[in-house]
């Protein structure tokens, strides 16, 4: 496989796995807390947690025992919100996927660099890949 091709490949992966990581449909445990605490917002009942945070029930009450337990969520008139320690999380979780983003993309430059210097080793012209200087 042509290294500049795996390189694009892997920035694509590497990137649906920061959406994934933030947003979507392979979250982990961070995500999920986060996703609960930003559908609780000023106050929420469980249905409009769970819609929103796209959580089935049994997630829903497995997490959300969790956040209040830590105090992330309290249970007030029959909806629950968020609290001043759940906000923090908030903040911390959105920084933490904003550095993991400018991460990847750093890290990508780097690769992009490498496989360039590792090209000029090889004696590749400058603009040509690597399977055009070999004939692959």
């Amino acid at each position: 496989m042509d290294r500049r091709l795996f390189s694009s490949v892997w920035f694509l992966v590497s990137l649906c796995c920061w959406v994934w990581f933030c947003l979507g449909k392979y979250r982990d445990r961070l995500s999920i807390m986060a996703a609960l605490l930003a559908a609780s917002g000023a106050g929420a009942s469980k249905s409009r947690i769970m819609a929103d945070a796209n959580l089935s029930f049994s997630l829903l009450e497995k997490y959300l025992a969790v956040a209040i337990r830590s105090g992330f969520v309290e249970f007030e008139n029959g909806k629950f919100r968020l609290t001043e320690h759940g906000h923090d999380f908030l903040k911390a979780h959105k920084r933490l996927c904003e550095r993991y983003y400018q991460t990847s993309r750093a890290l990508e430059s780097l690769s992009i660099e490498r496989e360039r210097l590792g090209l000029l080793c090889l004696g590749v012209p400058s603009g040509r890949r690597q399977a055009d200087f070999f004939g692959e």
